[in-house]
């Protein structure tokens, strides 16, 4: 076993919704937009991105993870349409927003986040942005008619999901892509205590 993995924590995507977005990409393609597009399998929804974590770091996260989720009901969101990160000017990634109880994401985040800065991993340094990524740009070449597939798509919604658990991903970098696998999974629970207050949670 090597002694460091390259992992993410994310919520994973119903079958259902993973061909919706691959429907999606096609449509995206087939309207001229050129992508590298991530397998819609692959397509989750990541709180955290940890980098190299050390495979004696793994339990640390569960339990920061098992902190992070205790009390926290599940919740719906929405999947709006597509945008472009960082702008039309010279866009990078191609991706999807998110609508819904989308508070309560954000609370998770940030009490993931704490959880694990508690157990000596860095915070983050930038505001979480929730979002799906679809694809990404290469440097060279046009990227199509983003602007105007964009305005087509504007006020879309493509689908919908619940996000009752978090996963520790390990990610494989492969010739074909990533491939991703499960290490820990964390659900959250049905209801949350009185004394934890609204978007409450241990710190652990």
């Amino acid at each position: 076993m090597p002694a460091s993995l390259r992992a993410f924590i994310a919520a994973e995507l119903p079958g259902d919704l993973a061909a919706a977005l691959g429907r999606l990409q096609a449509e995206l393609a087939a309207a001229g937009v050129r992508a590298r597009w991530v397998r819609p399998e692959s397509i989750h929804l990541t709180l955290k991105f940890l980098g190299r974590l050390p495979v004696e770091g793994v339990a640390r996260v569960a339990e920061a993870l098992a902190a992070a989720v205790e009390g926290q009901p599940p919740f719906g969101l929405t999947v709006g349409g597509p945008g472009v990160f960082p702008g039309l000017r010279r866009p990078r990634v191609v991706w999807l927003g998110l609508g819904g109880e989308t508070e309560a994401l954000t609370g998770l985040q940030q009490r993931v986040d704490r959880n694990l800065a508690a157990r000596g991993f860095a915070p983050e340094a930038r505001p979480f942005r929730a979002h799906l990524t679809l694809g990404r740009f290469d440097d060279t070449g046009s990227p199509g008619p983003v602007a105007d597939v964009l305005a087509a798509c504007a006020g879309r919604e493509a689908g919908r999901f619940d996000v009752r658990e978090l996963v520790l991903f390990k990610s494989d970098l492969r010739p074909t892509g990533a491939v991703y696998n499960a290490l820990v999974r964390a659900g959250l629970s049905a209801a949350r205590s009185a004394s934890d207050g609204p978007g409450g949670g241990r710190q652990g």
